[in-house]
């Protein structure tokens, strides 16, 4: 952690007068978390020609995720733009896959195109990424933009308009062999000796970093001899070696390149008026605040932003002062940092705190300060989301839900989880009602070449005639009962030990007990069986547990059979329920297996022309 710094406080009367931008507009873990869990469930395959997110996907991630200007990015340019940046984090975490590169698709071809590239998520790897921490799983993301965000002297922000300079030149020069990641991070580390919720002015900042860390962004120790004094240098050993020392003036001079060689301004109405093209060099006076002033700008406002860690003050659009040029300059008057930031640099131990808290209207209320998304996921099995304000999350428990569960073989104590979740016991209806709704949603386990063996009499004597037969047990939970294999083996066993059993079988409609039996005497059901005769010993067969599954389906309709038979052919062996119905115009398939049927399509896209 920085020592304390002590920097001078911007006035915050004079906020008003400014364009204030709140801190976090956008929460990055949560938007990659949905982005990702919608590949999974929709999947999602990316432009043709541009690679970029489509726009249709683009829509309905605009409803999904954080950022409120993404529905208007999307129809004013045709795809994702924040739904874009997302999925490249996705990627650079290693969460999902999907082609960057493309491929040239002729000779006239200038730009690469991009067929079939569909994201695949990484599903071991978001695995593993969900069983992390929210602090683990923060510092991955920031770790991600550090090491691989572009310099930001030469793009502009992610969330802001704004120009930059030009990058003309810039694969060579000191700019080129600047080392981005350790000066974001020892940016960082400079700002966590300032104090949170505090205005400072962005001019005190850009003063701090010339007076203690001159040479962080641009280090003069880089530079490598001017290519005008080193073509010179070589044309005179040219001269020398060839034409002799005759008429051949003193050995010129290798100099460095200037610091700043890659930097200029231009005007900004008139900027490819090269006339009006400002070098900046190191004899300007004020050349650290033209260049590393404005990549301080640039920097706050893009990785501090897009992470919550800042807030922003910015001149109006109506206060032209530092537009004159381009890139503009001093449009950043005062920043303040959050609690979040501190909270998270020094890993504080509150940053993973969840409180879940179980209402007795049925609201689920879960506060935190990073997005909580293990538990959120543990919620959406039994809940629907309500609301979503900063850091408190609103949930609704559903019956619907919560049945819906059970029945397809989730944990029938949903009370449990929930209170495990919170910490103590649910308030009593609540309980009460989740016993009911998961009573009905469990699934019917349907046992078969089994017999039913009641053990009458003392209780004492149950234990040494279970063991007596326990190789046949198959399950001896229930008191004065158990489930047995092989019931006529059974059945011999104990008419072989004198304890006399007595073999009953009931028909489908109806089921009794028989009462005469003495104290003591056992009695064996074996499926089938005629009453009061224990059948002949038959096949041994293991006991079979069948289980009843609900299934979310989608059809396929088409008029042309023969596509939907050829559909069906592609996707056998890898899709299971595989159903052709209503003459073969009708394809059923699973809709966890809608990526599946994606895939089969284009690989079909050869022979048929499809249109959804």
């Amino acid at each position: 952690m920085s020592p304390p710094i002590e920097l001078s406080r911007f006035p915050e009367s004079e906020l008003s007068r400014l364009d204030v931008l709140p801190a976090q507009p956008v929460d990055l873990r949560r938007d990659l978390h949905l982005f990702v869990e919608y590949v999974r469930e929709r999947g999602l395959t990316r432009s043709f020609r541009d690679n970029s997110i489509p726009k249709t996907d683009a829509r309905r991630l605009a409803k999904l995720l954080s950022y409120q200007d993404e529905a208007t990015t999307v129809e004013q340019q045709g795809g994702g733009h924040w739904s874009d940046f997302v999925s490249r984090v996705a990627l650079r975490l290693g969460l999902v896959k999907f082609d960057t590169k493309g491929q040239y698709m002729g000779e006239s071809s200038r730009e690469p195109s991009f067929p079939d590239n569909a994201i695949e998520v990484n599903e071991k790897a978001w695995g593993e990424y969900l069983a992390k921490t929210p602090l683990e799983k923060e510092h991955l993301i920031l770790d991600s933009l550090i090491r691989h965000g572009e310099n930001e002297f030469f793009v502009s922000a992610t969330l802001l308009d704004g120009a930059s300079f030009g990058h003309w030149g810039c694969a060579t020069g000191p700019a080129s062999r600047m080392k981005l990641p350790r000066i974001r991070r020892e940016l960082l580390t400079l700002l966590s000796g300032l104090g949170p919720d505090i205005w400072y002015p962005m001019a005190d900042l850009v003063a701090l970093v010339r007076r203690t860390a001159p040479t962080l962004i641009l280090d003069p120790t880089t530079r490598e001899p001017n290519s005008e004094s080193t073509r010179r240098l070589r044309d005179w050993e040219w001269q020398r070696k060839y034409h002799g020392s005759k008429k051949q003036g003193p050995r010129p001079e290798v100099t460095l390149e200037d610091l700043y060689t890659n930097f200029s301004e231009h005007d900004a109405k008139d900027r490819w008026n090269s006339k009006k093209t400002i070098q900046i060099t190191t004899a300007m006076p004020d050349a650290f605040e033209r260049v590393e002033g404005r990549y301080l700008e640039s920097f706050l406002g893009e990785i501090p932003y897009l992470t919550g860690f800042v807030s922003l003050a910015y001149r109006k659009e109506s206060d032209r002062h530092g537009t004159q040029t381009s890139p503009p300059r001093d449009r950043l008057r005062a920043f303040r940092l959050t609690r979040r930031f501190f909270q998270m640099f020094r890993r504080e131990p509150d940053f993973d705190r969840v409180k879940v808290t179980v209402l007795p209207n049925f609201e689920v209320v879960v506060e935190a300060v990073s997005y909580p998304d293990a538990t959120v996921a543990g919620l959406r099995a039994s809940c629907v989301l309500l609301q979503e304000d900063g850091p408190i999350h609103r949930f609704r428990l559903d019956r619907k839900r919560v049945m819906e569960t059970v029945a397809a073989g989730g944990t029938a104590d949903v009370a449990e989880a929930l209170s495990a979740m919170t910490g103590a016991p649910l308030p009593q209806n609540v309980a009460s009602e989740l016993a009911s709704w998961a009573g009905r949603g469990q699934t019917v386990t349907i046992y078969e070449n089994l017999g039913l063996l009641e053990v009458r009499g003392d209780p004492a004597g149950r234990g040494p005639l279970l063991e007596r037969i326990r190789k046949w047990v198959a399950d001896d939970r229930i008191d004065r009962f158990a489930l047995v294999r092989e019931p006529d083996r059974v059945f011999g066993a104990l008419d072989e030990a004198g304890l006399v059993p007595v073999s009953l079988s009931h028909p489908e409609s109806t089921f009794s007990a028989r009462e005469t039996g003495a104290p003591g005497v056992p009695l064996v059901v074996p499926a089938g069986a005629p009453p009061g005769k224990a059948k002949s010993a038959p096949e041994a067969a293991p006991p079979r547990r069948v289980r009843l599954e609900t299934l979310d389906l989608v059809g396929y309709r088409s008029p042309d059979a023969s596509f939907l038979s050829a559909l069906a052919q592609a996707l056998e062996g890898e899709v299971t329920p595989l159903t052709l119905a209503d003459d073969g115009k009708l394809l059923i398939v699973p809709a966890v297996a809608l990526p599946k049927v994606r895939a089969a399509l284009r690989r079909l896209s050869d022979r048929y022309h499809v249109e959804l």
